[in-house]
């Protein structure tokens, strides 16, 4: 596939999406039409130790938790989630 199908496929999804939540939710679509946390950031811990300073500021900012919480957040390689 090239760059712009992907792009159209996914435009697509998100639409998908935004009407599956109209559907659930009505007027309150609003509140529930949002990025996942999990999607936000890097998806490999090499990629979020990288840049762990900047990424833990982010964290702290999404999650309005102080920036020490964060840092004590467990990731998969201490093997406790």
């Amino acid at each position: 596939m090239t760059w712009e199908k992907i792009f159209e496929q996914t435009d697509r999804d998100i639409n998908l999406q935004r009407v599956m939540n109209m559907m659930a939710y009505e007027k309150k679509t609003g509140e529930h039409d949002w990025i996942p946390d999990r999607a936000i950031g890097p998806t490999e811990d090499r990629l979020y130790e990288k840049e762990k300073d900047y990424n833990d500021q982010q964290l702290s900012i999404i999650l309005s938790k102080p920036p020490i919480d964060i840092q004590k957040m467990k990731s998969p390689k201490s093997g406790n989630f």
